[in-house]
């Protein structure tokens, strides 16, 4: 079961001329942009160049990092340079661009689900189970949180009610054949150990 979740990147996609303006209205809302403002587009703009890379990590994380010098409180882009720098083995530097996401993008869960794959492949399941309690619980329909809280239960032996409910919701949820009988065989485990201690 290990290493079934995978890491989520952010899209933001950046339209840079709207439809029917011509040049010089295109010229004057750039200039109406204050410098501020002009790098926070340029970088979206890398941010999204580098979505476009998918088969060049090197060229991605180049993108990535020059969009974080254009702006350094962009979370998305934080976010996926840590997923890049994951898939690189770059794991610590992964972890703080990773962290620094879930502090700019308080209200996503995607960061703490990423970060919570993170501990995991490491084996760290103490680390990992906090943050995929709280992606889990800042949204419900993200199947991967769910996903990768039952993994963390799973792996640490937990036999609570957390589990059980966390398993239940995967069996009714999983779009994966494999995945939902994986989580059915951990439930009646779950249910098992559960009869043996009463």
């Amino acid at each position: 079961m290990k290493g079934m979740c995978y890491l989520a990147v952010i899209a933001v996609l950046i339209v840079p001329f709207v439809s029917g303006c011509t040049p010089t209205a295109t010229d004057e809302l750039a200039s109406s942009l204050t410098e501020l403002e002009q790098e926070q587009v340029e970088a979206r703009r890398l941010n999204s160049e580098a979505l476009t890379q998918g088969q060049d990590p090197a060229q991605q994380r180049k993108l990535l990092e020059q969009a974080l010098y254009k702006d350094q409180l962009f979370g998305e882009a934080h976010n996926n340079l840590g997923v890049v720098l994951y898939k690189q083995g770059r794991l610590y530097e992964a972890a703080g661009h990773l962290q620094r996401a879930s502090e700019l993008l308080s209200g996503s869960s995607i960061p703490l689900v990423n970060l919570a794959i993170l501990h995991a492949t490491m084996g760290q399941w103490d680390r990992a189970l906090p943050y995929a309690r709280e992606a889990y619980e800042k949204d419900h329909h993200d199947f991967r949180a769910l996903r990768i809280l039952a993994e963390c239960l799973v792996e640490k032996r937990d036999n609570s009610n957390e589990l059980a409910e966390a398993l239940q919701q995967l069996v009714m949820v999983s779009p994966d054949e494999p995945l939902r009988k994986w989580a059915m065989r951990q439930l009646k485990t779950n249910q098992d150990n559960q009869a043996y201690t009463e």
